[in-house]
């Protein structure tokens, strides 16, 4: 009688082989999720730093399209203001031992954005259309007092003031009574308008530094993201990986099954040792099994196993089962690492953002408010 054949047992404290896969491939698509984002962050940061300071010169040309322009705000006739953000906010004070702490959260906040004209010369200017979404890049330096724990902070473009606005420039309407040659189009006038699903960006200081800060930040990220991928993939996942890719099967029978536990009440622990035999060398050894496994098996059947036997020492070994499972401890640290590491990157991208890119512009400090 042929003895039975089992491809599908599983080692102490490994996941099966479909819960190992898993496992391995969320962690590797997290660590490269970190790398890419990182990566595409940085590039754009250092593409808007360097159209930043391209922007300076007035005779640069312009190019329908994503693009940076430096001119001086012009108002429009009709017109009284360009942009304005007012802040309201609510302040409170925490005591405590150390001293009196405040804290100002955001309630409300209000954007009045008229078109204006940013002049790069005294013979090219390009109208602006900010619209109702529009990100201010100017210090909040007016403040209106309401009450002991309320104010309300503003930001104002000024007539004169030189800004760098970031956004899509596209053609507008035909300009009236534009010379033009025969059969030719009529010229129209540069229109700088917010890009699809974005706000238009102005801004009153330099922004090429900021931009570079922004990809030193990315840059940091990505060198983490990095070594972290190496550490996971090449350390911590290095075990399955051979066994994927170099491993071999082998075939052993079952020769003896010896459970026992030590210790007692909550801290037992039960052990479950598969001794086996080589089909093909005849070589005796034992290995531990899951109990759900260990409880399926019986002496005399015929068990395959997963071997390694390339490279180094300590990268060799046997595990029950035809095909590569993922011992619990590389598991849980390289998953953890790897979706730790990626939910921080996102929340520091969006907790070091500027004032105007958040959501919410909250302050705290030392002292009274």
């Amino acid at each position: 009688m042929e003895p039975r054949l089992i491809s599908d047992a599983v080692s102490a404290y490994h996941l099966g082989p479909i819960l190992s896969l898993a496992v391995v491939a969320l962690a590797t698509l997290a660590f490269v999720a970190l790398v890419a984002v990182a990566l595409a962050r940085l590039l754009a940061n250092l593409r808007l730093g360097l159209a930043a300071n391209r922007s300076f010169d007035p005779r640069a040309p312009l190019r329908p399209g994503h693009t940076i322009i430096c001119g001086r705000v012009e108002l429009l006739p009709g017109t009284e203001r360009t942009v304005r953000v007012e802040i309201r906010q609510r302040g409170a004070e925490q005591r405590s031992r150390n001293g009196v702490n405040h804290t100002w959260r955001e309630e409300s906040r209000r954007v009045e954005a008229h078109p204006f004209l940013l002049r790069r010369s005294a013979e090219a200017a390009i109208r602006v259309e900010p619209g109702s979404e529009v990100e201010l890049v100017d210090r909040l330096d007016q403040t209106i007092r309401h009450s002991h724990h309320e104010r309300t902070l503003v930001g104002e473009l000024t007539p004169g003031e030189r800004v760098f606005a970031v956004g899509m420039l596209s053609p507008g309407e035909p300009i009236a009574g534009g010379e033009r040659g025969y059969r030719e189009a009529p010229r129209r006038e540069l229109v700088l308008q917010a890009p699809p699903g974005r706000r238009l960006l102005l801004a009153s200081e330099r922004l090429g530094s900021r931009y570079y800060a922004r990809a030193r930040f990315h840059l940091r990220w990505l060198l983490l993201g990095l070594a972290a991928l190496a550490f996971g993939e090449l350390v911590l996942l290095h075990l399955y990986w051979r066994s994927a890719f170099v491993g071999e099967r082998v075939v052993a029978d079952v020769t003896r099954l010896h459970r026992y536990t030590v210790g007692s009440g909550k801290s037992r622990t039960t052990y479950h040792h598969v001794y086996l035999r080589r089909i093909d060398t005849g070589g005796s050894f034992r290995l531990d099994a899951g109990g759900r496994s260990f409880r399926r098996l019986g002496v005399g059947d015929r068990v395959v196993l997963r071997e390694v036997r390339v490279g180094h020492r300590f990268w060799q070994g046997l595990a029950l089962g035809a095909d590569p499972t993922l011992h619990l401890f590389p598991a849980g640290l390289g998953l953890g690492l790897a979706l730790g590491l990626a939910l921080t990157y996102s929340a520091r991208r969006r907790t070091t953002r500027p004032w105007y890119a958040r959501e919410r512009y909250d302050l705290s400090g030392r002292g009274p408010l």
